[in-house]
């Protein structure tokens, strides 16, 4: 089954769909293409939705996975969350931690550390690292020996002008276009994989070589094949727009994004735009998780030392939030892993034992990482 199938031989794992998503009263509207038509689409399916989109937050969520661990006559439960998972888990924790037993992390940010408001420095780090693997390796410097010349050269030319390229976005039918902050949000988005991140030399190398056929076929595998089209999801909209470990203000992201590649539109334009934002209504103060506080409850941290988004220095300071806390920093992983049985034989015995000590975790560092791609 996964991460999970070796806990799984011995405890329930019980998947709950948050309010608004799945099959509880899922919230969605559609996402035009063209953003001068996404704000007066937005208001005008939130006239019709059913559901008040303020109601639709992290801590009510939690709250409503309680009733379903009470419901189930679960005193105490194991957590496991993966991304966003870990911002619910912890609000979890910090709502109804008399029931925690334990929680595993996976791609982590602390509460209090603005993930989002960072992301310009920390997914400059992980192209950093990127740039200095593909030059320690023969293969990958030999095919693209001026990789960092060859990116700055390409964000230049793309600020000056977008290229036209012979593929048509599929959803769309009409061609693609690659802008500047296409080029900036795609690379984000490839290091954001560990099995993608090895793609980013070669996707630079192309942009470079204005190879468009070559590009466009490159391309082809990754663009949204989905006939419906792009939606927003209405508790994404409001956790992104109010919850505040998602916070973006502009000052902070400007200062974070001096010599990185990702500056404060690019951020938006990976999260939330402003306009979509002013749109949703605020949430009430009481559905909003508050004050943070310390807990006791043994927390496992898992952190690829390459990823883009959560990075361990995001949670360098666990001790101090969870003194039962251990961070396990994965070599040369990204926000998306490698190497599944290693992390399930780690969560088995962390959740069989209650307790972040004496874990094996040698495995994390014999799992190999894909290569390059010429």
């Amino acid at each position: 089954m996964g991460l999970l199938g070796s806990a799984n031989e011995q405890r329930d794992v019980i998947f709950v769909d948050l309010r608004g998503t799945g099959g509880s009263n899922k919230l969605v509207c559609p996402q035009p293409i063209d953003p001068a038509l996404q704000v007066e689409a937005l208001r005008s399916c939130m006239a019709d939705l059913d559901g008040d989109p303020r109601a639709y937050t992290t801590a009510w969520a939690m709250d409503d996975v309680d009733d379903v661990r009470a419901a189930l006559s679960y005193d105490q439960i194991n957590l496991y969350g993966g991304s966003y998972g870990t911002a619910a888990a912890q609000i979890y924790i910090l709502r109804h931690g008399e029931h925690v037993r334990t929680a595993a992390l996976d791609g982590a940010t602390l509460l209090e550390v603005p993930i989002l408001e960072r992301w310009p420095i920390t997914s400059q780090k992980a192209l950093e690292l990127v740039f200095d693997r593909c030059k320690a390796d023969a293969t990958c410097h030999s095919a693209f020996p001026n990789l960092r010349q060859e990116f700055t050269e390409v964000l230049a030319r793309l600020d000056r002008a977008p290229v036209t390229m012979p593929i048509n976005n599929p959803v769309s039918g009409q061609p693609f276009v690659l802008t500047a902050e296409v080029f900036k949000t795609s690379i984000h988005g490839a290091l954001a994989s560990t099995s993608t991140a090895v793609l980013v030399p070669r996707y630079i190398h192309l942009v470079y070589t204005e190879d468009w056929n070559r590009l466009a076929a490159f391309l082809a595998p990754f663009l949204n094949t989905e006939s419906s089209g792009p939606t927003w999801q209405i508790m994404n909209l409001t956790i992104l727009c109010y919850e505040d470990w998602a916070k973006m203000r502009p000052a902070e992201i400007a200062e974070t994004s001096a010599g990185s590649y990702l500056k404060y539109d690019d951020v938006r334009a990976l999260t939330v735009p402003e306009d979509i934002c002013a749109e949703m209504p605020r949430p009430r103060p009481e559905a909003l998780y508050g004050p943070l506080t310390n807990s006791s409850v043994p927390v496992l941290f898992f952190n690829g030392e390459a990823d883009p988004q959560d990075p361990p220095e995001n949670v360098a300071d666990a001790n101090q939030r969870y003194p039962n806390s251990l961070i396990l920093i994965a070599p040369g992983q990204a926000h998306g892993f490698t190497g599944i049985p290693c992390r399930d034989s780690i969560v088995a015995d962390f959740i069989e034992h209650g307790l972040v000590d004496g874990l094996s975790t040698q495995c994390l560092e014999q799992v190999a990482l894909p290569t390059f791609e010429k």
